[in-house]
């Protein structure tokens, strides 16, 4: 079986938990994995795992709840279509860099695209009427 490629990834359909616990709380393996919730997918040779093999997350959740697409269920896989356009949030969340939004917005500021005052105006939801 070929790794899926690197990308963010929507599922399309619902499914059973992946490895069914009802003690744990943060492990999306654990619960039902309902269709529209977006996944990571990356390559496993990041990770140090030696073939082809890729590594899915939930996106935004955390790498140590990660499992390998091989080991993935047949129909799960199937239903995981990649997105093609993600959003700004889904890319950032995807870079697992917690700054990168922050560093991001800094050198908008720096590079006059943006102001202060826009910053705070977008938080409160001000910024376009």
């Amino acid at each position: 079986m070929t790794a899926l490629p690197a990308g963010i990834y929507r599922i399309t359909t619902d499914h059973d938990a992946l490895r069914p616990d009802k003690r744990k709380k943060c492990d999306w393996r654990a619960a039902p994995v309902r269709a529209g919730t977006h996944f990571l997918v990356e390559h496993a040779s990041i990770w140090d795992i030696p073939g082809d093999v890729a590594i899915v997350t939930r996106l935004g959740g955390s790498g140590s709840n990660a499992i390998r697409d091989d080991r993935l269920p047949v129909s799960f896989r199937d239903a995981l279509v990649l997105v093609e356009n993600p959003t700004v949030t889904q890319y950032l969340k995807s870079q697992n860099s917690t700054n990168l939004a922050l560093d991001i917005l800094e050198r908008l500021v720096e590079a006059g695209k943006i102001t202060l005052d826009d910053v705070k105006s977008a938080e409160k939801g001000t910024l376009f009427p």
